[in-house]
């Protein structure tokens, strides 16, 4: 688990089983070994904290507080193509603001 730096969503129409080896909310204990997968619901923002990209994950099963920031290097399987869907929404949302702020 990266920050406990927590911050308002803006969401990806993505969800649904998505692994990543990244850790729980913090205050969770796991029964399961080292390996235990976890799997994520959405993806809620993106930052980079030096020069390195980080996601701001939703956990299946937490509350929307307990979501964390994490790697990108720590998404597997399915995330990557719920990564892109977020990507593709974030570029979207910044084309529209850049068309609009062009009418006068």
């Amino acid at each position: 688990m990266s920050g406990s730096n927590r911050q308002s969503s803006s969401s990806s129409s993505s969800s649904g089983k998505r692994k990543s080896s990244g850790s729980p909310p913090r205050g969770r204990k796991s029964t399961a070994g080292a390996d235990e997968t976890h799997y994520v619901e959405k993806i809620l923002k993106k930052r980079y904290v030096n020069g390195r990209a980080q996601l701001l994950l939703k956990w299946q099963g937490y509350s929307m507080e307990e979501s964390t920031w994490e790697p990108i290097e720590n998404l597997t399987g399915d995330c990557m193509r719920m990564l892109a869907d977020f990507e593709a929404e974030l570029f979207a949302e910044q084309c529209c603001r850049i068309d609009a702020s062009m009418i006068y």
